[in-house]
């Protein structure tokens, strides 16, 4: 590994492995050429990202969402879900996860998001129905961000971001990094770990549990 990243070095290559973390900054820019866009199909692409973002979840979580497994609990448009990565059974971790509206930022609301989604897709409201119908939706999502971002490369570019730097897995990795440490009065890192999905390990998984507060303090 050592060789590895000391040649990476001299010949000038990215020091990192994967795909980067998507900064707030970022995350802006895309969501709001998403909302301002007159392609119906970016509806249903500004819907998926702005949830990616705010659940703090895995793409098949939200490919996988019900509608009838969303609801409003006081101010919160409030998610559950089955099971996440490091809970395949679901234990603690179905939630309800609370997330919250953006008057000012219109662009990064997610309930706004989601009523502009319905109205344009009101099949989605037939029945017990999956948020996102039909085959494939994460290969129509990966599709439409992947032309985004084409779309998108001179002012990404004069972020940091080269091409190949960002994947839908990178929504996931920024706002885990914003909330952890995007200010200096962070929530506490367990249920951020619980909104996740990651397991904390050893009897912290046995003590530590999802309670409200902590949830909507992340949301």
């Amino acid at each position: 590994q050592r060789t590895g990243l000391k040649e990476k070095e001299n010949l000038g290559l990215s020091l990192s492995d994967g795909k980067k973390a998507l900064g707030r900054e970022a995350f802006e820019l895309i969501a709001k050429t998403l909302f301002v866009s007159e392609q119906k199909e970016h509806i249903f692409t500004h819907l998926f990202f702005v949830l990616d973002w705010v659940l703090m979840k895995r793409a098949e979580n939200c490919v996988n969402c019900k509608v009838n497994h969303i609801s409003f609990v006081d101010d919160a448009l409030v998610f559950q879900f089955a099971k996440s990565k490091g809970h395949q059974k679901g234990e603690q971790h179905i939630g309800p996860w609370h997330v919250y509206s953006n008057p000012f930022k219109p662009w990064m609301c997610p309930v706004l998001a989601l009523s502009r989604y319905i109205f344009s897709f009101p099949d989605t409201l037939k029945g017990d129905m999956p948020l996102f119908e039909g085959g494939s939706q994460y290969s129509r999502y990966q599709k439409n961000f992947a032309a985004i971002l084409e779309k998108l490369k001179p002012e990404l570019k004069i972020m940091g971001y080269q091409e190949g730097d960002i994947g839908t897995h990178s929504c996931r990795k920024g706002v885990a990094t914003f909330i952890a440490s995007g200010c200096t009065v962070s929530p506490p890192i367990a249920p951020l770990c619980i909104r996740a999905g990651w397991v904390l390990g050893g009897m912290k998984d046995k003590y530590i549990f999802h309670e409200n507060a902590g949830d909507q303090y992340v949301g």
